[in-house]
């Protein structure tokens, strides 16, 4: 990106102070100039001395900002620890730094460097769940991207992917992603997490064997790199979250211990929410279907009520109680769920299919999860899910004897192409 470097001192002096709205005369007060001087130093016609520099920056409010080429790279190196706290989830210590940085914007000509301070608090935004906002800062950063350098468009890919990732539009992350591993080589901060995007991306479109694949070779690159260990242990987790569905569970437990111990080391919330639910999913998968609300109950405590991991917990815990038979307390949350899910299209459906899956001897029920739920599922690439349905209609369809036998066998052919796609998946187009 070709930025304004050339411009003399006192030009971009002149510009701060118009971003900032600051008189010439105040600047005059403040450096014991006359107004003059300071007129005749802004158009390149008298010295800035060192000292005076200092002055005038401490009056415009932008002390540490890069007004000298010599100073670029220092401050690059704050931006960089700045996305490497948000790739940490430390987010209140990166708002204190992105703070700090923000007023690169009164430094009009700093192109590059306003361009990556944007890209960067996007993806502060995403992380907090802000994605609107992230959408219109991504926009403004977009024009600059036709004549960006590697490094920039390796983090602007990224932070699209993971947009899109957070957002449940999986293909067109899992296209980012590619386009940024083919820029991973030059090891930009953050192509660790990449990796896991990648191998998250796959499992998210249905591809657990390609995903387990992709979670092994991380382990090859950075296992062992303590600088890495915080995306090790969402590796593991994954890693642990795949085998349960791949129905692995000895395995599965081994690596869930492991992140356990790892979660109360890092005394992160969230880290240990999500433990919690894999417990409960790798219990409800064995069949221990008590054992597994005992741990859904207390991932549950880890999230804010309604957002979408708190929905995932709640909508797997209805499933457990469907299984067990507790009618009761299945009603009870299926209702809590669908008001909670008002605006979401996805936990709607999850929350209106899970009441039919408790009738599956009302016609209507069985019409639904058919021609709705599961359909809706192969679409939006909740293969996993829609396994669950197509394997629960079938074992329904199954017991009602010979009449039947044409929907089972529909039933079978579907979870017959989502246990392919799972095991083998050709390659991601």
């Amino acid at each position: 990106m070709r930025n304004n470097e050339t411009l003399p001192l006192g030009e971009k002096l002149r510009q701060v102070r118009k971003a900032r709205n600051v008189s010439q005369e105040l600047i005059a007060n403040a450096t014991q100039y006359t107004i003059g001087n300071v007129s005749h130093m802004e158009k390149g016609k008298a010295p800035c001395e060192p000292d005076t520099l200092l002055q005038i920056k401490k009056v415009l409010n932008v002390e540490t900002m890069p007004l000298l080429d010599s100073e670029r790279p220092a401050f690059k190196d704050r931006l960089l620890n700045f996305y490497d706290l948000i790739l940490e989830w430390k987010n209140e210590e990166a708002k204190e730094i992105g703070k700090e940085l923000s007023d690169i914007k009164f430094l009009p000509f700093e192109r590059e460097l306003n361009t990556y301070y944007n890209l960067f608090n996007s993806r502060l935004l995403i992380a907090e769940g802000e994605f609107d906002k992230a959408t219109e800062i991504l926009k403004t950063v977009e024009r600059y991207l036709p004549e960006a350098d590697d490094e920039l468009t390796f983090y602007y890919y990224c932070t699209m992917g993971t947009l899109n990732l957070r957002t449940f539009h999986d293909e067109v992350a899992m296209d980012f992603f590619i386009k940024s591993s083919d820029l991973m080589r030059l090891n930009y901060n953050g192509h660790a997490l990449l990796q896991f995007n990648i191998a998250h991306c796959l499992m998210r479109l249905g591809f657990l064997a390609r995903s387990i694949k992709s979670l092994e070779k991380w382990h090859e690159m950075y296992s062992g790199e303590q600088s890495y260990e915080y995306i090790g242990l969402w590796v593991d987790d994954m890693l642990a979250r795949n085998y349960i569905r791949l129905n692995h569970l000895k395995d599965a437990k081994e690596l869930l211990d492991k992140c356990f111990k790892k979660a109360k080391l890092f005394n992160n919330k969230r880290y240990i929410g999500m433990i919690f639910y894999d417990y409960g999913f790798m219990y409800k998968t064995a069949g221990d279907g008590n054992s597994a609300i005992e741990y859904l109950n207390k991932a549950l405590e880890c999230f804010e009520e309604g957002e979408a991991n708190y929905m995932e917990v709640l909508y797997l815990k209805v499933l457990c109680c469907i299984d067990m038979k507790y009618s009761t307390l299945c009603k009870e949350l299926i209702e809590e769920g669908r008001k909670l899910a008002k605006g979401s299209e996805e936990y709607t459906i999850f929350f209106e299919s899970a009441k039919h899956l408790t009738s599956l001897s009302d016609h209507k029920s069985t019409q639904h999860i058919e021609g709705v739920t599961i359909p809706y599922l192969l679409s939006n690439f909740s293969f996993y899910a829609a396994l669950v349905y197509s394997e629960a209609l079938r074992k329904y369809f199954e017991s009602k004897g010979a009449r039947f036998i044409k929907k089972a066998l529909q039933m079978s052919e579907v979870s017959r192409c989502v246990y392919e796609r799972m095991l083998g998946g050709g390659e991601f187009e």
